[in-house]
C-alpha cells in the first residue's frame, strides 16, 4: 500500500484533497470538514510524509497541523506549494522548463519577460543565465508565490509585477526576450508585433 493509499483509506469518509511533491515526498491534505474526528487527524499525524494538515469549512481554511506550506522540486530548484497555489508544481514537469529553456537560448547579460509567469517557475528556471527576468501575472497569489520562490532559491535578477499583461506599454521591453505561457489577445499580439523584441516563444 502507498502512502496515498493509506491516507485516503484514512479518510474514506470524507470529502479531502491530496497534495504531493513528488521530489521531496512531502503530503499537505485538505480535508472538507467543519469538524472532523481528533483519531483522524492522529492518525494523520502519525504518517511521516505528511508535513501539513489543513480544515476547510467551505469558507475559511484553518491549519491543524504541521507547516502551512510544503515544498517540491524542479531541477535545482525548490518551490513552495499552498493550499491556494493557482499552480500545480510537479517535478514531472521538468522536461518542459528544460524546453522552454533551450528554445529561450538565454546568453549571458540577455533580458527576459515572462507573460502569464504563474508561481515564477519559468523566470526563476531562466534566471542563472539572464541578467535580468521580469514576471507578470495578474493574479497576486500568483504573484506572492513568485516572490516567495525567488526568496527561498536566493534569486536576485527576478522582479514579480501584479498586473494584466494587456495593460503593461511593451516598448518598456525592447529587446528583451519574450516568453508566454497563454493564449495572447490580438491587441497584445499586435502589440508584441510592433515592438522591437529579441525574440517571441508561445509555449
Amino acid at each position: 500500500m502507498t502512502t496515498i493509499d493509506e491516507i485516503n483509506k484514512i479518510l474514506a469518509n470524507t470529502k479531502n484533497k491530496i497534495i504531493a511533491g513528488k521530489k521531496t515526498t512531502e503530503i499537505m491534505v485538505v480535508i472538507q470538514s467543519e469538524d472532523i474526528d481528533d483519531k483522524i487527524i492522529s492518525e494523520l499525524k502519525n504518517i511521516p510524509e505528511i508535513k501539513s494538515i489543513y480544515l476547510f469549512d467551505g469558507e475559511r481554511r484553518k491549519l491543524v497541523y504541521g507547516s502551512p506550506v510544503i515544498y517540491d522540486k524542479i531541477g535545482r530548484f525548490k518551490f513552495q506549494i499552498s493550499p491556494d497555489s493557482p499552480e500545480e508544481i510537479s517535478a514531472d514537469d521538468q522536461p518542459k522548463y528544460d524546453r522552454i529553456k533551450k528554445l529561450a537560448d538565454v546568453k549571458i547579460g540577455d533580458e527576459v519577460l515572462v507573460l502569464y509567469c504563474g508561481v515564477g517557475i519559468i523566470p526563476i528556471y531562466l534566471s542563472t543565465l539572464a541578467k535580468k527576468v521580469t514576471g507578470i501575472d495578474p493574479n497576486p497569489i500568483a504573484i506572492r508565490d513568485a516572490k516567495d520562490n525567488a526568496r527561498i532559491n536566493k534569486i536576485n535578477n527576478c522582479q514579480f509585477i501584479c498586473t494584466d499583461p494587456n495593460n503593461i506599454a511593451m516598448e518598456q521591453f525592447s529587446n528583451y526576450i519574450v516568453i508566454t505561457c497563454n493564449k495572447l489577445p490580438k491587441k497584445l499580439i499586435k502589440t508584441i508585433n510592433t515592438t522591437k523584441l529579441k525574440s517571441v516563444i508561445y509555449t
